[in-house]
């Protein structure tokens, strides 16, 4: 019974991005963005769970910090602010 109630525990513990995220979204994803993004780059984002134009500034400027693994698979030069998949997968990577 403890071990099971142990691998619960940690499960729930565990964070990730799983969905696209862009600027108007709000929820514990962001949270967990804006807190990596504090962490990744030193900002002082405030961590209110609202996907703003501050957080979206912030996410450009992660993009353009790993444009090769996070720009160049979408085809992309410079960051959008958009969340999708290989932004997810750096942050996830760093989480």
């Amino acid at each position: 019974m403890f071990f099971a109630a142990s691998i619960v525990a940690a499960q729930t513990n565990v964070k990730a991005i799983f969905s696209d995220l862009s600027e108007g979204d709000s929820g514990a994803e962001v949270v967990e963005l804006q807190k990596i993004l504090n962490t990744d780059l030193g900002v002082g984002l405030p961590v209110t769970g609202t996907f703003d134009a501050a957080t979206n500034n912030v996410v450009i400027r992660f993009q353009n910090k790993y444009a090769s693994e996070v720009l160049g698979p979408a085809g992309l030069k410079t960051g959008s602010g958009f969340v999708g998949l290989w932004t997810r997968l750096k942050l996830n990577q760093i989480l």
